[in-house]
């Protein structure tokens, strides 16, 4: 028999306040995803139409790899601050280590972004001589996609951040403006007959915008603390735990969700990356469709645990 002191007991009240914040939570990233899911299928359909089979191959693999690229950039990060931010937010005797944490965390995630950012400048040349593509569009597509490493690696941890704070309202708002926003820019490009080269600066000037949202957001973990941590953070435990969420990511999301497409640039052509990148796109709207309540129920329960302590 499993001792009751291993489990955390909550009154009725704390039991009812949990489930109608999970409840209200919940309901926000669904229409945050609803709306996400349709305008994302409009825009599909619209840019699959327009670029033809070839085109939308490149287009397709330029979101293969920043989707890569900001992986590697977070470096685990947005799976550490969802640990350990609410164990320190939630908690009044240790409320003040979560400035410390989220400044940390963000100064680290800056650095290997802009680290990544050099690497991939250098090693960029190489890779496009593997890809099966036309040499002006694979230029274009790898310049770009080196300058969109640091606000989209910087949205996940800014989103991941968000979540930990559990401040599901004001998430759910912003990724409704990106939604709308890109679907008004992605139809007016088609209507308006703009090459591929304007769909990926507007895709990148869109994620910037999207940055300074999630940022003004997050502001308050950026003020400066009057009341330092008592006791230091415990720094080699958070960073045994993000060489591990790395590892997890880069064999998780890329090695196993995500390389498909880089063998297919190097032995086939844009054509079939169009039809591939398709049918990966509606595969994962299905696959996320519980995504936003597990999300909620995932930060929540580091809440009641940080609450507890």
């Amino acid at each position: 028999r499993m001792p009751t002191n291993n489990f955390i007991a909550l009154s009725p009240i704390m039991t009812e306040n949990y489930t109608a914040k999970a409840t209200k939570n919940s309901a926000w990233m669904t229409l945050s995803f609803l709306i996400s899911t349709g305008a994302n299928i409009v825009i599909s359909i619209l840019i699959t139409h327009y670029f033809g089979r070839d085109l939308y191959g490149a287009y397709g693999y330029f979101i293969w790899l920043t989707g890569v690229l900001a992986i590697i950039g977070v470096y685990g990060l947005n799976q550490t601050i969802i640990k350990y931010l609410p164990r320190y937010y939630f908690s009044e005797k240790e409320k003040p280590k979560a400035n410390t944490l989220f400044k940390k965390l963000l100064k680290t995630q800056l650095g290997i972004t802009f680290a990544l950012m050099i690497i991939f400048a250098l090693i960029s040349l190489p890779l496009q001589n593997l890809i099966q593509m036309d040499e002006t569009i694979k230029k274009n597509i790898f310049l770009i996609a080196t300058i969109a490493i640091l606000p989209l690696s910087s949205n996940i941890f800014l989103t991941s951040t968000i979540t930990a704070l559990q401040k599901f309202r004001e998430l759910s708002i912003i990724q409704i403006i990106i939604t709308l926003l890109n679907l008004i820019v992605m139809t007016s490009l088609v209507f308006l007959k703009m090459p591929l080269e304007i769909f990926l600066i507007s895709f990148l000037i869109i994620q910037i915008f999207q940055t300074c949202l999630l940022a003004h957001t997050n502001h308050e973990l950026t003020k400066t603390n009057n009341n330092p941590p008592a006791t230091p953070l415990p720094l080699k435990e958070i960073k045994s735990y993000n060489h591990l969420s790395f590892i997890t990511n880069i064999f998780g999301q890329i090695a196993w969700d995500r390389s498909e497409i880089f063998f297919l640039g190097i032995f086939s052509t844009t054509a079939d990356i169009a039809i591939y990148s398709l049918a990966y796109a509606l595969a994962i709207l299905f696959i996320n469709a519980f995504g936003p309540i597990n999300t909620v129920l995932t930060s929540m329960t580091s809440q009641i645990v940080a609450s507890a302590n």
